[in-house]
C-alpha cells in the first residue's frame, strides 16, 4: 500500500472519531457525520464508503462510482463487493469480521473485472482499508472504508521485480561467461608464453629445426585463437552498441556456402563428423552482406560440429521460402531442452552453463549470429530435442535487383500487377487454367 493512501486513511479515521455533535452535521442512514468529515470524504481521490455492521454499504462518495465504473444504485447494500473475484470475497468478509472483533484497522486486496487502461475488459486490482466506527447517536457499529485502484502500482511492482530478477540472472550468466572466457584466454596465452620462452632461452640451442618449427606453429595457432576470441568480443560489442555496419550487395549464396564448406571440412574431418550440403538446382541470389553471411555460416556449422559425437553428421540445406532464402544447419548430436532453446542467442548465454564444461569456446557464436540476422531483418529459428540433434534456421531476403525472380514452386508463376513491374507470386488455379485454355 502506498504511504499517501495509508496516511489519508489514518487522518480520516482520526477525524471521524473526533467529530462532535454540536457542529453542523449530516445524517447518513442514521449515522452521524459532521460537515467537515462529509466534505473530506467527498474530496478524497479514492472510493469512500460507510458500511453497516454486516458489511452492507449504506453510503458512498461520488468518487466510488468512478473507481468501480458503476452507478450508486449498483453499489449500495450487498452489491458493493458483488463484482469482486469470488476467490477474494472470503478475505473481504474476514477483514470486516476481524475489524469488528479487534477494533483495529484491516487491509485486504481484491480483484474485480472492469475496463482497464487499454479500454478493454481486464482484471483490475484494488486495495481495501477499513476501520471500525461507533455511531454516537445509537451506539451502532459502522465501518469506514477506502478503496484505491492499485492496478498500475501492482503492474509497475511486478515489472520492477522482473527487472531485478533479470538483472540477477544476467549478472550470474555474465559472471559464468567471464569465467569461461578467462579460461579460453589463459590456455592459449600460456602456450604463447611457454613456447616463446623455450625458443628464446638457452634450451633453444639444443632444439632441432623441426621442434622450433613445431613450437612456432603452436604459438601461431594460439595467437590466432586469441585473435578470434577478441574479434568475437569486438563484433558482439559493436552489434549491441548499434555500430556494426553491414554493406548489403547481391551475391550468390550457393557459391558462398561452397567456400565456407571448404573452410570447415578439415575441422569436421578432425572431429570425425561428416559435413554435407544440399542446394536445389535453382536458388535465387540474396541481398545481404556477404562477409556477415559467411560469419553466420561458419559460426552455425562450427557449433553443429562441436556438439556432435564422432560418426555423427552435419548438413546444410538451402531452400526458397517465399521472398526469402532459408539456411538450415542440422546436426544429429546432443540436442537441447526447451528452456535452453528459449535463451539461445541471448548475450552471455551458453548452452552448457557449467564451470566444468566439456566443450571449448566463449559461447559468443550464436549471440553474434542473432545480431547479424537481426541487422538483415531476417529470422533466426531453433528446433531441437535431447539426443535428437538440433536444427538452426536463418532466413535472409532475396535480392530485388534480379531481372526475373525464380518461383519457389513449379505451380507458381510471375505476374506483374503494377507499373513498377514489381513481381507478385500467385498460385495457378485449375479454374484459371481452364479459362485460359478455352479463352
Amino acid at each position: 500500500m502506498s504511504n499517501a493512501f495509508k496516511k489519508s486513511f489514518s487522518k480520516l479515521t482520526k477525524a471521524v472519531s473526533m467529530q462532535k455533535h454540536d457542529v453542523a452535521s449530516k445524517e447518513v442512514d442514521g449515522c452521524f457525520l459532521s460537515d467537515d468529515v462529509y466534505n473530506l470524504l467527498e474530496a478524497l481521490p479514492y472510493s469512500a464508503s460507510l458500511h453497516s455492521g454486516n458489511g452492507d454499504a449504506v453510503w458512498l462518495s461520488k468518487k466510488s462510482q468512478d473507481v468501480f465504473q458503476s452507478d450508486a444504485d449498483n453499489l449500495l447494500g450487498q452489491k458493493f463487493f458483488e463484482g469482486a473475484n469470488p476467490q477474494d470475497k472470503f478475505d473481504i468478509l474476514k477483514a470486516f469480521s476481524d475489524c469488528n472483533i479487534s477494533g483495529k484497522e484491516q487491509t485486504v486486496n481484491f480483484r474485480r473485472q472492469q475496463i482497464g487502461e487499454t479500454d478493454k475488459l481486464e482484471v483490475c486490482q484494488f486495495e481495501l482499508r477499513i476501520s471500525h466506527y461507533q455511531n454516537q447517536n445509537d451506539n451502532a457499529s459502522y465501518f469506514l472504508a477506502l478503496v484505491k485502484d492499485i492496478t498500475q502500482e501492482q503492474n509497475a511492482h511486478e515489472d520492477t521485480k522482473q527487472q531485478i530478477q533479470d538483472a540477477k540472472d544476467s549478472n550470474s550468466t555474465k559472471s559464468l561467461f567471464l569465467s569461461n572466457v578467462s579460461h579460453e584466454l589463459r590456455t592459449p596465452l600460456n602456450a604463447v608464453v611457454g613456447f616463446s620462452q623455450m625458443l628464446m632461452g638457452e634450451a633453444a640451442v639444443v632444439l632441432s629445426e623441426g621442434k622450433k618449427t613445431e613450437y612456432a606453429s603452436l604459438i601461431h595457432d594460439s595467437a590466432n585463437h586469441l585473435l578470434n576470441i577478441i574479434n568475437d568480443l569486438l563484433d558482439l560489442s559493436k552489434i549491441e552498441a548499434g555500430k556494426f555496419q553491414i554493406i548489403p550487395e547481391v551475391f550468390d549464396l550457393y557459391q558462398e556456402l561452397k567456400s565456407t564448406i571448404d573452410i570447415m571440412e578439415p575441422i569436421a574431418r578432425k572431429a570425425d563428423v561428416s559435413l554435407e550440403y544440399h542446394v536445389p538446382d535453382e536458388i535465387p541470389k540474396i541481398f545481404a552482406d556477404s562477409r556477415a553471411v559467411r560469419q553466420i555460416l561458419i559460426n552455425l556449422i562450427a557449433n553443429a560440429i562441436k556438439f556432435s559425437n564422432k560418426k555423427d553428421s552435419v548438413s546444410v540445406k538451402l531452400t526458397r521460402n517465399l521472398r526469402k532464402v532459408r539456411i538450415d544447419v542440422s546436426d544429429t548430436g546432443l540436442g537441447m531442452q526447451q528452456e535452453t532453446i528459449d535463451q539461445l542467442g541471448q548475450m552471455f548465454f551458453q548452452a552448457e552453463q557449467t564451470a566444468s564444461r566439456r566443450y571449448e569456446g566463449t559461447g559468443l557464436g550464436l549471440s553474434i549470429v542473432a545480431g547479424l540476422v537481426s541487422l538483415h531483418k531476417g529470422k533466426l529459428l531453433f528446433k531441437s530435442a535431447p539426443n535428437k540433434g538440433t536444427t538452426v534456421s536463418v532466413e535472409l531476403p532475396i535480392s530485388s535487383e534480379q531481372a526475373m525472380p525464380i518461383p519457389s514452386n513449379p505451380n507458381d508463376e510471375i505476374v506483374f500487377i503494377n507499373q513498377a513491374n514489381e513481381p507478385n507470386l500467385f498460385r495457378r488455379l485449375e479454374a484459371i487454367s481452364s479459362i485460359r485454355k478455352t479463352g
